[in-house]
């Protein structure tokens, strides 16, 4: 890119036809308005939404895209409005941030690149998240007593992750693992609900107690039935669930785990309910299941089927995604929870590789709370299979393209290994939309 003048989004002339393109002055690389398009004010109020506070031109034409110099009106009464008095209570200062919707604390990262850094640091906390959840569910006091406290520091840290770049959080939690053990499948299925629950707008006290269910559910599941609970609660009905024949066994194993919050206890011993009544431990339905539980349902199901099983492989992202959508439909998951999911993951899940409406291949790499059918991209080949500078697109900025399906990963690491038959296989990509 030629040499570049940041300009601020309130400097921007509204109704100027573009003599050049113009990039979000945060990340040059991200295209917001293209060459020769007017700028509106609807556009304006996108951008600004979208958290856009400056754009970059090539400098020779700045002057042209700004305003007249003077101060306006409104920066003025912005400047001159009196800032309301802080409290100096810290402790209700702590308080309201537990109770306020914790979607308010979370920034967007300045730059749409993955910190190297913050990879590295969500790996290790997830490994060792991990470690601590297998001794947990391992390690059982002489009166089959487990001590609970140590779960919540892990909810606790998992939330600071959150907050730091929720789409890599969110990232690393849904990328399709390989056959994966109790204890990684439940630090995921934390992770998701967690997100999602932010996405619901619920306060920081209630998404720990949805991680923390999340986590020690399995612990209460695979707890061993002893002789006299298994000869009170055993069912010889075919066809039922373990829990659906055991639920007071369930019920039994969270009360053997001390310092655990209500809300855990409910997701944990709810997760398998279904909004229809078809789930167990005791088919409840609708409004009966409690609200962290519902997205506890979402999250563990979707895991479950983005990891490679014994009898078969982890299913593609969006794969899943129409899946999800087939039992909400079919009323297994309240549609509320499966539309926060679509917000979180977005229509084509983060780290998916997608087909645009110009042929261009790109990789999914941020979210769009607003619009989540609209990702940001990044782009990888273009319709000829050559690969191009790296740029990311807003897709519900550049609303001349969109994506027109999503495409096999397999099929994508193939094309990107520079093989012959990558033309090909972009033949047979068109071919097959015909």
């Amino acid at each position: 890119m030629s040499e570049t003048t940041i300009i601020s989004l309130d400097q921007l002339r509204a109704g100027i036809i573009l003599p050049s393109p113009i990039f979000d002055g945060q990340h040059e690389n991200l295209l917001l308005i293209g060459k020769g398009i007017q700028v509106t004010q609807q556009y304006l109020n996108r951008l600004a939404a979208r958290g856009i506070c400056s754009v970059a031109i090539e400098s020779s034409f700045a002057d042209q895209i700004r305003k007249p110099q003077g101060a306006s009106l409104k920066s003025i009464e912005r400047i001159l409005k009196p800032k309301p008095a802080s409290h100096s209570n810290k402790t209700l200062r702590a308080e309201n941030t537990q109770t306020s919707p914790l979607s308010q604390q979370i920034h967007r990262p300045h730059t749409l690149e993955y910190d190297e850094s913050c990879v590295t640091e969500f790996k290790a906390r997830r490994a060792a998240a991990g470690a601590t959840l297998a001794q947990f569910l391992q390690t059982v006091d002489s009166s089959g007593i487990r001590e609970g406290r140590q779960i919540r520091g892990m909810a606790v840290d998992s939330i600071e992750s959150l907050m730091v770049d929720m789409d890599l959080f969110v990232k690393l939690a849904i990328d399709p693992a390989e056959l994966a053990d109790e204890y990684s499948h439940c630090v995921r299925v934390s992770e998701l609900a967690m997100a999602i629950a932010a996405v619901l707008e619920y306060p920081r006290n209630k998404i720990e107690e949805l991680g923390i269910g999340c986590l020690i559910y399995k612990a209460a599941e695979n707890r061993k039935l002893d002789r006299h609970s298994e000869q009170k609660h055993n069912s010889n009905e075919k066809g039922q669930s373990r829990l659906q024949q055991n639920p007071y066994h369930l019920y039994e194993s969270l009360e053997a785990i001390t310092d655990l919050p209500i809300g855990a206890r409910q997701v944990a011993y709810q997760i398998h309910e279904r909004w229809d009544g078809s789930g167990a431990p005791r088919q409840r339905y609708g409004n009966q299941i409690h609200p962290l539980a519902r997205i506890a349902g979402v999250a563990d199901e979707y895991v479950a089927l983005t990891t490679h099983q014994d009898h078969r492989r982890a299913i593609e992202p969006y794969q899943v995604i129409e899946i999800m959508l087939d039992l909400a439909k079919n009323r297994k998951f309240e549609p509320k929870v499966i539309k926060a999911l679509l917000q979180t993951v977005c229509l084509y899940p983060l780290g998916s590789y997608v087909q645009l409406n110009d042929g261009t291949i790109a990789v999914v790499v941020r979210s769009n709370l607003k619009a989540f059918d609209k990702p940001i991209v990044k782009m990888l080949y273009d319709s000829k299979g050559q690969k191009v500078p790296t740029t990311s697109i807003d897709l519900s900025i550049v609303t001349r393209l969109h994506v027109t399906q999503a495409m096999d990963s397999e099929r994508v690491k193939k094309m990107s290994n520079g093989s012959s038959g990558f033309r090909e296989n972009l033949l047979e990509l068109e071919f097959a939309k015909c």
